[in-house]
């Protein structure tokens, strides 16, 4: 994901950055050439598993954290979306470090919580709009469904990418175009039921 590689490809101090995401669909990260990527593997399985037994033993959410060696300190960001890895020199001043560290964090997770909610809109669009159908094949049988996948052609709706205009054209032309086939009364009451489904 392009914000997880600019975002962390920005921080030019650390000697090493990488990204454990915690769902397959978002891809993972590392830059960090004086370090094989299997090591940075291994650092990231051991820091997933500090946190997941942490959680296990009920000692509280420890969502920051580092180790330390005798060359470099190993930090570790917990976000709801993954790990953020980081490995700077010793010599590296400690408030800089933390200042870094919280920037990338709140901008990532800022991110992802917004990829969420846009998700989690979508599918109730998609869901209103499945409902919507229902109500048209319900007040028109078969001819609503071919109304719908007629509408849905001409008034260019994407499903994949619902939006609320969309559903509102969509009961528009619904409305219009049933009308001139049951009459405008039974018109408008199929799409006041739709419009009831926008309201929830």
């Amino acid at each position: 994901m392009t914000i997880v590689k600019e975002t962390l490809s920005q921080v030019s101090m650390a000697r090493a950055v990488f990204f454990t995401p915690t769902h397959k669909e978002i891809p993972s990260f590392y830059r960090g050439n004086e370090f094989p990527e299997s090591q940075i593997n291994g650092i990231s399985l051991v820091a997933q598993q500090t946190y997941r037994a942490t959680l296990d033993k009920k000692l509280g959410l420890h969502d920051f954290f580092y180790m330390s060696t005798d060359t470099y300190r190993l930090f570790f960001r917990w976000i709801p979306a993954g790990l953020i890895g980081f490995i700077f020199d010793t010599t590296t001043s400690f408030p800089i470090v933390l200042d870094i560290i919280q920037g990338v964090a709140v901008k990532l997770d800022s991110f992802f919580q917004n990829e969420l909610m846009t998700q989690q809109s979508h599918e109730r669009l998609v869901i209103k709009f499945d409902q919507m159908i229902d109500v048209s094949e319900e007040a028109l049988g078969l001819l609503g469904l071919k109304l719908t996948q007629t509408i849905v052609k001409d008034a260019d709706i994407d499903q994949e990418s619902l939006t609320v205009e969309d559903l509102q054209r969509f009961i528009r032309q619904m409305e219009k175009s049933a009308g001139l086939i049951v009459g405008p009364s039974r018109a408008a009451e199929m799409s006041n039921k739709m419009k009831k489904i926008m309201g929830k």
